[in-house]
């Protein structure tokens, strides 16, 4: 058996599953296409459109920017919000506001009015026309949640959600997964799972939430590696490579940050030792930087 068939079994054999987190931003993903690209690697689930009333808030928030959003009324047949204008007095503590415009939604046909036909009016039909058929951050991660569930057996780690674990008999339904998100996502999107593998042991595999927290720990200690010798060799780094090096190690910064978010509720002494360990590596990184600028005023 050649090497690498062998280390894959050894690595299947040991394997109990996986840990499942992720990184969404920026999405503007569209819903057909990523349904379509699941379908294709056998992950069949249902991608919801959102509402009509969703798309309408997403609208307000993106063009109403420094202006009031209000609700005015939600009833059975239709919702309506109101946009106005603040204007404030600080001199005599004075506030008030008026309407700009406002917007109503008839939920039987989804149909849109405005009070105002003005250039307000013109940038809210432009954004929901946009957005419409498209997924944005909460709901690719929805979608990302309900094919774990569903297709992939996964278990919840966080009363809230947002980590789970996988078996390993169901790895290939993560890289499905992965493959159609990376095949349907917008350029200015960042949508990463974050996978840790959970090696059998003695422990039983049921105490997912300690086998969660260690192998985070796991983790951070080969990150934490990883920067001792990125510092190390900032202080022999040339000065055309000292830039892109200490951004490699803000970026070690940042994922033990994400491990120090993802662990949750519960697991206050691995939060504050990986705290700990960020804390440690920025006075470091300091410590480094005032080192090489000492360095060269010599």
């Amino acid at each position: 058996m050649p090497t690498e068939h062998r280390a894959r079994a050894l690595n299947a054999a040991t394997q109990c599953g996986e840990i499942v987190t992720w990184t969404i931003r920026n999405a503007m993903i569209d819903r057909v296409q990523l349904k379509e690209a699941l379908e294709k690697r056998g992950v069949h689930i249902t991608v919801r459109e959102p509402e009509m009333a969703t798309y309408l808030k997403r609208a307000l928030v993106q063009c109403v920017a420094d202006d009031m959003i209000r609700k005015v009324g939600d009833t059975p047949d239709r919702v309506c919000y109101a946009v106005g204008k603040e204007h404030c007095d600080l001199t005599t503590a004075d506030w008030h506001g008026t309407l700009e415009n406002a917007v109503t939604l008839w939920k039987a046909d989804s149909r849109i009015e405005f009070r105002e036909d003005s250039s307000m009016t013109r940038e809210l039909r432009e954004a929901l026309q946009t957005n419409e058929g498209r997924l944005l951050t909460s709901d690719v991660g929805t979608v990302v949640t309900r094919a774990l569930v569903h297709c992939a057996n996964a278990t919840p780690l966080r009363d809230h959600g947002g980590v789970y674990f996988v078996p390993a008999t169901m790895s290939s339904t993560i890289d499905a997964v992965e493959e159609a998100l990376a095949e349907s996502k917008n350029t200015e999107a960042v949508v990463r799972l974050h996978r840790l593998r959970v090696v059998a042991g003695s422990r039983e595999v049921s105490d997912l939430g300690v086998l969660y927290a260690e192998a985070i720990m796991q983790e951070v200690k080969k990150i934490r590696a990883d920067a001792m010798q990125l510092m190390a060799d900032l202080v022999k780094a040339r000065p055309a490579t000292f830039k892109n090096k200490v951004e490699k190690l803000g970026a070690l910064l940042k994922q033990i940050k994400l491990y120090s978010v993802t662990l949750g509720i519960g697991f206050e002494d691995e939060i504050k030792a990986i705290k700990g360990v960020a804390v440690s590596l920025v006075k470091w990184s300091q410590r480094c930087v005032v080192a090489r600028q000492d360095h060269y005023a010599k």
